[in-house]
């Protein structure tokens, strides 16, 4: 059984390197040569453009699940 493992662990990693890439960047560009938007503050104001000081504050951590809840049949 264990070199059954073995040899499906080494087709897996044969068939992953001779797959192509998941993507792939066409005519990359430095940061420094992006297009830079400056706003007039009556643009940044049309838009609601607004800033703010970042604050540190404490959060409480949450993580939503959905879910169903059955309840038994009352007899």
């Amino acid at each position: 059984m264990l070199s059954a493992l073995l040899l499906l662990a080494s087709n897996l990693s044969a068939a992953e390197s001779t797959s192509p890439p998941p993507a792939k960047i066409e005519h990359p560009v430095k940061e420094s040569d992006l297009t830079k938007v400056v706003l007039t503050a009556e643009a940044a104001n049309r838009l609601g453009i607004v800033t703010t000081k970042v604050v540190k504050r404490p959060l409480t951590r949450t993580r939503l699940f959905g879910g169903e809840i059955t309840l038994p049949a009352l007899n």
